[in-house]
């Protein structure tokens, strides 16, 4: 089999299970690992997926007037993947333009649903070469009509577009280190950048991060910039080392080590006992577990046996803020599920509130755009909340963060731009 064939065919695989059959990035791409791809097929096949899901509309709207019929009545979907892949290696990736022609005309030939297609395929593909044909640059193509109204909505058309445009762009690696003393030290290991928020962003690395030095001695985790802050903001102004924390649906388990590192004795709780797996994994790894405890529970219901100073709950929401790590969220979420979402949260939040004891802390967060999800919520009964100021990023004129794709982390080289999309306040209780 042509090098590259392999990684293709299993690429129009995943997509077919993700578009078609509405599966996750993480189950799709797990699917696949039982076949027989080297690891550079591996990372080649996951480039050309999650290129694909970032910018498929914009893929299906420059293949629009080479195809017969509109792509999506295109027969079978398979046939459609493989002409979104050739594509994005044409106009999206570098590489070997013709190579990517002959491979999509072959990957199309294996299948005997799509080898009748294969001439089309050849025909399709080599137009956009002899024409230098281009993807067609309109970003807002590629996100959900619905998604796209409530941002508008929510944040104004401007705001609206700069989401949309950061959310086809891949992220940097972000990482946190365990023991905040040893920043500069792995920063200078890792060739990464000190973010004012003490995130290390390493830019240049890509690949098998588990290889990275560090890793495999629990010296960092894996976090987004975004992601860390809900943690920092619980912490804010007070020492946490001994003090009884609660981290609500806690895995993978990132914010859960930074407050285990700071001394915290943590309460992790989540619903999924898979989930929860990783999450102590992750414990075992940093060394972090014999300041944990870990809860299967779910927590609109779960309750501590005595009230605890401090809550960190990020709540289950629709992660659209994530979308640039996960572009199968374009594909899989729905306007109806936001409601239901915000209705949880809002059980979520007064249950965190009952486990604290009065003066206690509450942080809430989601790593969702929608403002129904933050911004609406309105102060939890029994709590007074306490504007987040003094700190890298601005906060809004309540006093809470809303971190967008976009937001500037502040480094100084360039490499601060961009993180995931969150929200995120802070209550006392009364």
């Amino acid at each position: 089999m042509k090098q590259g064939l392999a990684a293709r065919i299993a690429a129009a695989r995943v997509l077919g299970r993700i578009l078609e059959q509405g599966q996750t990035i993480d189950d799709a791409f797990a699917a696949e690992q039982g076949g027989q791809l080297s690891p550079s097929d591996s990372g080649f096949m996951r480039a050309l997926v999650m290129t694909t899901l970032r910018h498929c509309g914009q893929i299906d709207a420059t293949l629009r007037p080479l195809l017969p019929r509109p792509p999506h009545k295109i027969k079978p979907p398979h046939l459609l993947n493989i002409l979104r892949l050739g594509v994005v290696q044409i106009l999206c990736m570098e590489g070997a333009e013709h190579a990517a022609v002959d491979l999509s005309v072959e990957a199309a030939a294996k299948n005997r649903k799509t080898a009748p297609a294969k001439n089309m395929v050849n025909a399709v593909l080599r137009r956009i070469l002899r024409e230098g044909l281009k993807l067609d640059p309109d970003t807002q193509r590629n996100i959900p009509q619905w998604m796209y109204k409530s941002w508008q909505k929510d944040y104004g058309a401007e705001i609206a577009q700069k989401i949309a445009d950061a959310a086809m762009i891949e992220p940097a690696l972000d990482i946190t280190v365990k023991n905040a003393a040893e920043r500069e030290e792995w920063a200078e290991k890792l060739e990464a950048v000190i973010l004012p928020t003490g995130t290390l962003r390493c830019a240049t690395q890509k690949g098998d991060i588990t290889a990275l030095p560090g890793f495999k001695e629990g010296a960092w985790w894996v976090q987004d910039a975004a992601a860390a802050l809900p943690a920092q903001m619980l912490a804010e102004g007070h020492d946490l080392k001994d003090a009884q924390v609660v981290d609500l649906c806690a895995a993978p388990g990132g914010k859960t080590m930074q407050l285990a590192a700071l001394g915290a004795k943590v309460t992790a709780v989540d619903k999924s006992k898979k989930r929860l797996e990783l999450l102590e994994q992750n414990l075992k790894r940093t060394g972090l577990s014999k300041n944990v405890t870990t809860v299967a529970g779910d927590v609109t219901t779960w309750q501590p046996a005595e009230q605890v100073d401090y809550v960190l709950l990020d709540a289950p929401c629709s992660a659209t803020g994530t979308l640039r790590r996960h572009p199968d969220l374009l594909h899989l979420k729905q306007e109806a599920d936001i409601a239901g979402l915000a209705a949880l949260q809002e059980q979520a939040l007064q249950n965190a509130v009952r486990m604290l004891k009065p003066g206690g802390t509450l942080v809430y967060a989601v790593c969702a755009l929608q403002s129904a999800e933050g911004e609406a919520h309105a102060t939890p009964q029994g709590t007074t909340r306490i504007p987040i100021d003094g700190f890298p990023l601005p906060p809004d004129k309540a006093g809470n963060l809303r971190i967008f794709p976009f937001s500037d982390a502040g480094a100084a080289d360039g490499q601060g731009i961009g993180m995931d999309g969150f929200f995120i306040a802070r209550f006392r209780k009364d």
